[in-house]
């Protein structure tokens, strides 16, 4: 009877302590998981900082136009947007004038405009002066940010953006 009792303290021994023994080591995969917790989240603070970028206007406005949209990727100097100065309402027009029209237009030079909208028989025409002219070609991909550009360019007929100040 001795014995058997000897032989169960020892079990009770035996089972205490490795009940401490499981005790500790589900503290230490707790612990273990809490630091994966931890850097799984430095990681994904650093990704958010990386793919969030806060962007400044130079100037004060309206935005007018958006060419991008959320989650799209980006080239380097690509226009974002379109922003109306807020301060000084000063409009200008985009014109797509063919290679074989730019010897017929200069710097400064003073133009009329019609507008389809408003038929000049009725409105008259409107007073603009040419503010630049692109000493290259329009690429496609800025064509494809203005509403107004021509959808079937000739390639052999590039186009020149124009731009002119309305009085």
């Amino acid at each position: 009877m001795q014995a058997k009792l000897i032989q169960q303290k020892i079990i009770i021994s035996n089972l205490d302590s490795e009940m401490i023994t499981q005790a500790n080591q589900f503290d230490s995969e707790i612990l273990k998981y809490h630091i994966q917790k931890d850097e799984l989240n430095i990681k994904l603070m650093e990704i958010k900082s990386i793919t969030e970028i806060i962007i400044n206007s130079p100037i004060n406005g309206r935005v007018e136009a958006i060419h991008i949209t959320s989650g799209q990727s980006i080239h380097e100097n690509s226009p974002l947007l379109q922003i109306s100065p807020s301060q000084k309402r000063e409009y200008k027009l985009v014109f797509w004038i063919p290679s074989d029209g730019m010897p017929y237009i200069s710097i400064g030079e003073k133009i009329k405009v019609r507008y389809d909208a408003f038929p000049y028989e009725k409105f008259g025409q409107f007073n603009g002066i040419i503010e630049s002219i692109s000493a290259i070609p329009a690429s496609s991909q800025e064509l494809s940010f203005y509403k107004n550009a021509p959808l079937n360019a000739d390639p052999n007929n590039p186009l020149y953006k124009v731009i002119v100040n309305i009085e």
